[in-house]
């Protein structure tokens, strides 16, 4: 009689098994007022907020959430994050427009067209695994003739809806496109086919919101103590930007940070670069730590842009010595430069992106956001554009953290596999 292959062999040969997560799209169409919690933050993640009829003096600001106002540039290759094929045109408001408060301006300018009608936004920087709701937020033409259009998605060819966009009951009132679903890779591609030329689908502003599985966190700061770096833990990269103009190096539970300026070594051996951020500011007044506290003097300094990227002030890191297929964590540390609702801006990594308000905790206080990615190449970039002109984000500190090694290779998991075909060979033996 046969013996049954030993349990452990059976866990390993799961642990090999790779299958990637499930499309699962979901569109729908409504047309009531808002009401609607993707453009209240109170605590959701986006990975977008897009006024795409907004030119660079920026989006307004919505129940606390500023869109970004790239949108008149017709989402060039200059945005980390999303790209908009296919609408060159661009109207002002010009009619009527029934949508309360904030979210009416973001729903008044717009872009179209399309050759045959045919038009497309694509999200980047999105996380496989991860869920997400995509609104499209938008308003009646003209009600008196149709504009129907089939929206499809790249990740889900069951995924369709026909629709028409001029529906509600009067010019000008509200309406909003929402798709659901569960990223199966880092971008998602959204066309929209209008069922005449002239009849192609108003892009006027939208959000993605995280309903689960972000790599970003966000936490508020007040020392070295709640800083989150851990002396008993690996980094490849530990910088004070503005060391140069600031003073002596800087330490948390025994890391030092290297005062390294915009580029040069990490402070292990590995190279880093910022572009677009060269500008530097001192005595910054803030509430972390004290004098002999690392990070408050750290927080004193910064460097920003002012002159590059569609809203004046892009830019971008790029870390070096990184290991293909490791998983990494940055932390980004920074200080409060203004009111809360202030300094808006985009982050995007090559497995991720995330919206969010550096001046969230009002001015001086300190806030850390952390990103969770894994390198896929020697080198990674990350890519902060701001929501408008005056929202340039504030390079102070950064730290990168090894956090595990990548997978065996192919080859490894030849051998872990002739292993396991071995172990049930002796298994079956009696």
């Amino acid at each position: 009689m046969s013996l049954p292959r030993p349990p452990a062999v059976v866990a390993l040969v799961g642990i090999l098994s790779f299958a990637p997560p499930a499309a699962a799209g979901t569109f729908t169409y409504l047309t009531d007022p808002f009401a609607d919690p993707d453009v209240a933050p109170g605590g959701a993640v986006f990975t977008h907020a897009i006024d795409f009829g907004k030119g660079a003096g920026g989006g307004p600001v919505v129940n606390g959430l500023r869109f970004n106002g790239d949108g008149d540039a017709n989402g060039g290759a200059g945005f980390a994050n999303w790209l908009l094929t296919g609408a060159g045109g661009s109207a002002a408001g010009m009619k009527a427009n029934n949508l309360p408060d904030e979210i009416a301006k973001a729903v008044n300018d717009f872009r179209y067209g399309g050759v045959n009608g045919l038009s497309s936004v694509t999200l980047k920087g999105l996380t496989p695994g991860a869920s997400y709701v995509t609104t499209f937020y938008s308003r009646s033409w003209d009600v008196v003739n149709t504009r129907n259009v089939t929206v499809t998605a790249s990740d889900d060819a069951g995924a369709v809806l026909a629709f028409n966009q001029d529906g509600t009951a009067a010019e000008g009132d509200p309406s909003r496109l929402t798709y659901e679903f569960t990223a199966t890779s880092n971008a998602l591609t959204l066309s929209f086919q209008a069922a005449n030329a002239g009849d192609t689908f108003h892009y006027y502003a939208m959000t993605n919101r995280v309903t689960a599985g972000s790599p970003f966190a966000r936490r508020v700061v007040t020392g070295n103590a709640d800083a989150g770096i851990d002396g008993t833990k690996q980094y490849t990269h530990a910088v004070d930007f503005n060391g140069p103009g600031g003073g002596p190096a800087r330490s948390i539970d025994g890391v030092t940070f290297v005062p390294g300026g915009i580029a040069g070594d990490g402070g292990f051996g590995n190279a880093y670069s910022l572009a677009g951020a060269a500008t530097g500011f001192a005595n910054d007044p803030t509430n972390v730590g004290d004098a002999t506290d690392g990070l408050g003097a750290m927080l004193t300094d910064f460097v920003y842009g002012t002159t590059n990227g569609a809203n004046g002030g892009t830019s971008s890191l790029t870390l070096d010595g990184l290991t293909p297929g490791a998983t990494y964590k940055l932390i980004l540390f920074a200080n409060g430069f203004g009111d809360p609702a202030g300094r808006f801006v985009t982050l995007s990594g090559s497995d991720g992106s995330f919206v969010f308000d550096a001046n969230a905790e009002g001015d001086g206080n300190g806030v850390a956001v952390e990103y969770e990615y894994t390198a896929g190449a020697t080198s990674e970039t990350f890519t902060f554009d701001p929501h408008s002109a005056g929202d340039s984000y504030h390079h102070y500190a950064f730290a990168n953290q090894f956090v595990a090694s990548p997978l065996p290779e192919p080859a490894g998991i030849a051998v872990l596999a002739g292993a396991a075909a071995l172990l049930g060979r002796r298994g079956r033996r009696r």
